[in-house]
């Protein structure tokens, strides 16, 4: 069901569209039809023979003066060219949307960086039927005119303007322009005449349609001629082009609840419609209405599920409110409301205001002209609620952590409080032990023996358990168990499940520290992944010898291993690194599995090729965006454990124990098996312990004894007592250690002087 019905009930509410015409001083006797007509036979060719980088408008077009100077941020019409590739190619363009027979798009989609890059033919018509506020068919028709449009050709990672009239961006679906907010005006007909919409008030050019059409709605002393205002897909004028919410090019992704790809903007990053879940705005929106979060799959437009940046188009109140762009985004760095400010001459001290009357200020409102920067506002389930122990860094938002401001892997209740029984987290009461690479606050004293070992890149350190059910002189199988992203290893000791299983299967559990917190997912091929990251605008991969680290682990361990049966595991960032190990050590690695995330590799997939008979078992939740991004990679695994055998895949439904989600889907070719949960989100969940041990168990890697490296001397490693602010100078060679040192579900109030590297 498409989300119009969601929107077009409330029809007389500020800050809305009106279905019909309403305010204080309106007659129903005046009638518009033959002024609407002149009006947009006077006035065409707005964005094709005048406008932004074009020429003036012909007289009587102007509306009430025009943007300031630098405020066309680089043009409208930017990397169009004409061309004869569409359909349809002259004449004029039906209202009921048939001329436009959708748009010829030859884009290439990134799943790492959400970028299209290519170009989109379309010959600018309306691709749905026009029916103006309050029913009936829009009046006049735009001509046919074919143009090709490069994407991107706005490029940069730093944020940039986004035109204040023309083109910013294209529908995917139709090629219909997407613009920006503002008007170039209209006047009091009774003063001025055409372009105009009623007598007795106008608006300034540069005023947001939203605000605009509040105004005259309000103020005008005879009927608006609404057919000149956004039809009910949110746009209108020649060419066709939409200024407010695009209802009639998205709907709700049925998987997610997300909202479907809507456009293209010219920066390359996809539109999507208003909601990040099911009619759940998105919480952290920057001023441009960017964020990074995950998308939903379209096989339509060749895009696939990952966390990318990407924007929204939005419809929050106020007077002005931008409902597309406020500005093109920078991916790695949210915008800042200060920062879009100062793109646009508009905003600043020389802008000009204009005053408003609607129902909703009487007395007038006065709006800025001209800048489409504004804080975006807390929408409804997006409070944030400070954990009432800490100083206010870590928030509580839409069920999950955020350490100032940036989004973390830890699930929270949505009182913000500390019991985490909710959200598949053990309840951790005022649990605030803290860990660096060589300690871990977390880990009972004494139980779990720590070891530790000299690295490239510093001192690294483990802790083993040992069941005591083991038998002196026998060996037992090994899994390493890798914590999450930012996260500590007395994490995954508390909640993974694989201790209390450990006690019942007989084998060795291992939990490593990352270094700083993470690991160095990418391992020998970080290089290349890291310059298609940063080369596309993403955040620079993290890097550490992880893969070094985890197989000199393996050889200096002291427990009584069997060599041959050597299993990784892990949440998040610890999954991507159990992924990674395994690919890279598969001679001495004989399964992995992989709880919420997905495997690192170059864009091309990876170079590597790992010894066949590997078993590989990936768990998470339908509700998991870190997991999602894991179902093209079924078949990457497929083919890497078994790339000569049956690639026959089965499907079947497997019902959990518990009393939530226990619905689950398990996809299974021969050693590998991808199972979703119904419902789960990025949290642990201890049940996916013993269903990936029965799937891996039975795998070994015969003759792994023989190449096992070296051991490492076992050292003893310094312990820290030096605490530190964050960014404190810690003196030559040291720093104050970032994100590890941490309450678990609290706010980092202190690091600990280590090693610098």
């Amino acid at each position: 069901m498409k989300i119009i019905l969601l929107i077009l009930l409330p029809m007389v509410v500020t800050g809305q569209r009106m279905a019909t015409p309403y305010g204080q001083h309106l007659h129903s006797d005046f009638d518009d039809r033959a002024k609407i007509e002149r009006s947009l036979q006077d006035c065409s060719g707005e964005g094709t023979t005048w406008g932004p980088g074009i020429g003036p408008p012909p007289t009587g077009c102007e509306g009430s003066g025009g943007p300031p100077s630098g405020g066309f941020g680089g043009g409208g019409t930017s990397g169009q060219s004409t061309s004869t590739e569409c359909a349809v190619t002259s004449g004029t363009c039906s209202t009921d949307g048939s001329t436009n027979s959708g748009a010829i798009r030859d884009l290439i989609y990134s799943s790492t960086t959400g970028k299209f890059t290519g170009t989109i033919t379309t010959n600018q018509c309306n691709d749905h039927e026009r029916i103006i506020q309050g029913g009936g068919s829009a009046p006049g028709n735009n001509a046919v005119s074919c143009i090709q449009q490069t994407i991107p050709t706005v490029t940069g990672s730093t944020a940039s303007a986004i035109p204040t009239l023309g083109t910013a961006a294209l529908t995917i679906s139709g090629g219909v322009n997407i613009y920006s907010a503002f008007e170039a005006g209209f006047n009091d007909c009774a003063v001025n005449g055409m372009p105009c919409a009623c007598d007795g008030a106008s608006c300034a050019a540069g005023m947001d349609v939203g605000a605009c059409e509040a105004h005259l709605h309000y103020s005008c002393t005879s009927e608006v001629s609404v057919g000149m205002f956004m039809d009910t897909c949110g746009g209108h004028a020649d060419p066709y082009h939409i200024h407010t919410d695009p209802i009639c090019n998205y709907e709700t992704d049925t998987a997610t609840g997300h909202s479907t790809l809507l456009g293209v903007s010219l920066d390359g990053y996809g539109i999507y419609g208003k909601f990040e879940t099911l009619n759940q705005r998105p919480c952290d929106l920057d001023v441009c209405h960017g964020h990074v979060g995950s998308v939903p799959a379209s096989s339509t437009y060749g895009t696939t599920s990952s966390s990318v940046y990407h924007y929204h188009v939005s419809d929050y109140a106020g007077y002005p409110f931008t409902w597309t762009l406020g500005c093109y985004g920078n991916p790695t760095t949210p915008v800042d409301l200060a920062t879009c400010e100062s793109l646009y001459d508009g905003c600043g001290s020389s802008g000009t205001t204009e005053t408003i009357y609607t129902a909703e200020y009487p007395d007038g409102k006065d709006v800025k002209l001209w800048c489409p920067c504004f804080e975006v506002p807390v929408f409804e389930g997006c409070d944030s609620t400070e954990d009432e122990k800490d100083s206010g860094e870590w928030t509580c938002v839409g069920g999950w952590w955020y350490e100032g401001g940036v989004l973390t892997s830890y699930p929270c209740s949505s009182d913000g409080s500390d019991d985490k029984d909710d959200t598949g987290y053990e309840s951790s009461g005022e649990k605030e032990e803290s860990c660096t690479d060589t300690s871990d606050g977390g880990m009972p004293s004494g139980t779990y023996p720590r070891t530790c070992i000299e690295t490239s890149a510093g001192t690294r350190c483990w802790y083993t358990y040992t069941p005591s059910g083991v038998v002196e002189g026998a060996t037992y199988p090994l899994v390493i168990d890798l914590h999450g992203g930012g996260g500590c290893a007395s994490d995954s000791m508390a909640l993974s499940g694989w201790k209390s299983l450990a006690d019942e299967e007989l084998f060795i559990v291992i939990w490593p520290q990352g270094s700083n917190g993470e690991w160095g997912v990418a391992g020998s091929e970080w290089e290349t992944v890291n310059s298609e990251t940063t080369s596309e605008g993403g955040k620079e991969t993290f890097n550490a010898p992880d893969v070094s680290f985890l197989t000199s682990l393996i050889s200096t361990t002291s427990a009584p291993i069997n060599p041959e049966r050597i299993y990784t595991t892990g949440f998040s960032m610890g999954c991507m690194m159990a992924l990674r190990f395994l690919l890279e050590k598969s001679d001495i690695v004989a399964g992995a599995h992989c709880h919420g995330g997905y495997l690192v590799a170059p864009n091309a997939g990876t170079s590597i090729t790992p010894n066949s008979g590997i078993g590989v078992y990936m768990t998470g939740g339908s509700d998991d965006d870190w997991y999602a991004m894991s179902s093209s990679q079924f078949s990457v695994w497929k083919d890497l454990s078994d790339p000569h055998g049956s690639h026959t895949v089965t499907t079947t439904s497997v019902t959990l124990s518990g009393t939530e989600l226990t619905s689950a889907t398990l996809e299974t070719c021969g050693s590998v098996s991808r199972l979703v949960v119904a419902g789960m989100t990025h949290v642990y969940d201890e049940r996916m312990a013993a269903l990936a041990w029965d799937a891996l168990k039975g795998f070994s890697r015969p003759g792994a004894a023989d190449d096992l490296e070296e051991k490492v001397e076992v050292v003893a490693p310094e312990e820290e007592g030096t605490p530190c602010e964050i960014d404190e100078d810690c003196g030559e060679g040291k720093e104050c250690s970032k994100g590890v040192r941490r309450k678990l579900f609290g706010q980092m109030v202190e690091g600990w002087c280590v090693d610098a590297y």
